[in-house]
C-alpha cells in the first residue's frame, strides 16, 4: 500500500469512526479531492478531513466543499423522494422492496456520507401497470426500460424499479436469485414494504459488486458499505459461505473481506490485497470504461461461438440487439417490423452527425487485443472472479 492510500484510508475511517488520525506535513491536497471525486466519497474525505484538523477553508477545497453542500442538498432531496414513493405504494396497496444506496446510508454516521446516484427498489412486474399513472401524477417522467429496471426521473433524480434483483444476462447470479421475490418477505403481517433477512441482503449485496467488479470494476465505496454492514449485523458466516461457494463467489468474498480488514481493522498486507488496493485505487467509483470494454471482448471471445470477441464486438455495435434499438426508438415497441429501418437511421445518424461516436468505438476495438483480454481474465481470476455462465446449471437457487 502507498503512503498516498493509507493517508486517504485515514481520513475515510476518521469520518467513519470520528478519530483524528496523524496525517503527512505535506497533504497531497490535489489528489485527495481527485481521488474523492472519482470515487464517489466527497463527503466522507471533507468530514475526514475536517477531523483531522486540515483547514478545508482554503482555496484548494473551494471545489469540494462546494460539492459537499450540493450532496447534502441532494441527499435530502432523495430522502424526500424515497418516503413519497413508499408513501404512495403503501397507499395503493403496492409490493416493494427498497434496494441497496437507501438501506445502506443508515449504516453511516451521516447519510450524506453515502452518495447514491439512483434510488433503487424492487417491484412486481404484474404491478407495474398500476404503478405507472401513480408516478406520472406525482409528477415523475417516464424514462427507458433496461433489461432489469424501469427508470424514472423525477426533477434532476433517478428512480429504478427493479424487475429483477440481478439482470438476466448475468447468468449465474440470476441463476440463483430469480427476481428476487423468493429472498424477500413483508415486514411485518399485511405490510406492502417487503425485506431481505440480513444474510440474504448481505448476499445479494456482494452478487451485486462482483457483478460491476467483472463488467467494470468497483471503488472504494463498496468496501466500506460491507465492512459497516457486517460490523451492523451479526450475520451467520456457515450460510454466507455456503451460499457464496454456489455462487463461485467464496474465494473473492475471502479476498475482499481480508482487504477490507487491511484497510479498516490494520490486518498485514498481503500480494493479494495490494494488487486489489492498487486495482480499486484506479477505478472510478464504478470502475474504468476500458474494463468494460474489455469485459464485453472476453465475454465476445468466450460465448461468441464461431465468431471471434472483435468481429462479435463490432457486429454488436453496428446491429445492437432490439431491446437496446427500442430505447432509442421507441416506435419500435409498437411497429416491431421497423427495426431494419431503424437501424439505417441508426448509422446514418453515426456517420454525418455523431462521427466522434465512430472515433470512440473504434479506440474499443483496438482496445480489445488478445494480450489484453487474457490479462483482464487473469486478473479477475486472480482476485477470485469469473464468468461461469458455462457452468449456470450448477448454480441453484438456495
Amino acid at each position: 500500500m502507498t503512503d498516498f492510500q493509507q493517508t486517504f484510508l485515514d481520513l475515510t475511517k476518521s469520518a467513519i469512526s470520528g478519530k483524528r488520525y496523524h496525517l503527512p506535513n505535506e497533504v497531497p491536497h490535489k489528489m485527495i479531492t481527485a481521488t474523492a471525486r472519482r470515487q464517489k466519497m466527497e463527503n466522507i474525505i471533507f468530514y475526514g478531513l475536517s477531523n483531522c484538523g486540515v483547514d478545508t477553508s482554503a482555496e484548494h477545497y473551494n471545489t469540494l466543499n462546494n460539492n459537499v453542500m450540493r450532496n447534502i442538498y441532494v441527499d435530502r432531496k432523495q430522502s424526500f423522494l424515497l418516503n413519497l414513493i413508499t408513501d404512495e405504494f403503501t397507499k395503493n396497496e403496492i409490493c416493494f422492496c427498497i434496494l441497496k444506496g437507501p438501506r445502506l446510508k443508515r449504516l453511516y454516521p451521516k447519510s450524506d456520507m453515502r452518495e447514491m446516484v439512483d434510488i433503487d427498489v424492487l417491484i412486481k412486474v404484474e404491478q407495474y401497470d398500476k404503478i405507472k399513472p401513480l408516478l406520472l401524477n406525482l409528477g415523475f417522467t417516464e424514462s427507458e426500460e433496461s433489461l432489469h429496471e424501469f427508470i424514472w426521473y423525477y426533477q434532476n433524480l433517478t428512480v429504478e424499479l427493479h424487475k429483477q434483483l440481478i439482470p438476466s444476462n448475468n447468468k449465474d447470479y440470476f441463476a440463483f436469485f430469480g427476481d428476487g421475490w423468493d429472498f424477500v418477505k413483508p415486514k411485518e403481517p399485511g405490510a406492502f414494504e417487503y425485506e431481505m433477512s440480513k444474510e440474504d441482503e448481505f448476499l445479494f449485496m456482494f452478487a451485486h459488486i462482483a457483478k460491476h467488479f467483472r463488467d467494470t470494476g468497483i471503488g472504494i465505496r463498496y468496501f466500506i458499505d460491507l465492512w459497516l454492514y457486517k460490523k451492523a449485523f451479526s450475520l451467520d458466516e456457515a450460510y454466507l459461505e455456503k451460499n457464496l461457494e454456489v455462487l463461485n463467489l467464496l474465494v473473492f468474498y475471502r479476498n475482499f473481506t481480508y482487504t477490507s480488514a487491511v484497510w479498516f481493522e490494520n490486518k498485514k498486507p498481503s500480494d493479494i490485497t495490494d494488487f486489489i488496493t492498487e486495482y480499486v485505487f484506479n477505478s472510478c467509483v464504478r470502475g474504468t470504461a476500458a474494463n468494460g470494454v474489455l469485459s464485453n471482448g472476453l465475454l465476445a471471445k468466450k460465448y461468441g461461438g464461431i465468431v471471434s470477441g472483435k468481429k462479435l464486438t463490432f457486429l454488436r455495435l453496428v446491429f445492437p440487439d432490439f431491446r437496446r434499438m427500442t430505447v432509442k426508438y421507441p416506435v419500435l415497441k409498437k411497429v416491431p417490423f421497423l427495426l431494419p429501418f431503424c437501424y439505417v437511421a441508426r448509422w446514418f445518424e453515426a456517420l454525418f452527425l455523431r462521427r466522434d461516436t465512430i472515433s470512440v468505438h473504434k479506440k474499443e476495438l483496438d482496445l480489445q487485443t488478445d494480450e489484453r483480454i487474457e490479462k483482464y481474465e487473469n486478473d479477475l481470476k486472480y482476485m477470485g472472479i469469473e464468468f461461469c455462465f458455462d457452468d449456470v446449471e450448477n448454480i441453484k437457487k438456495r
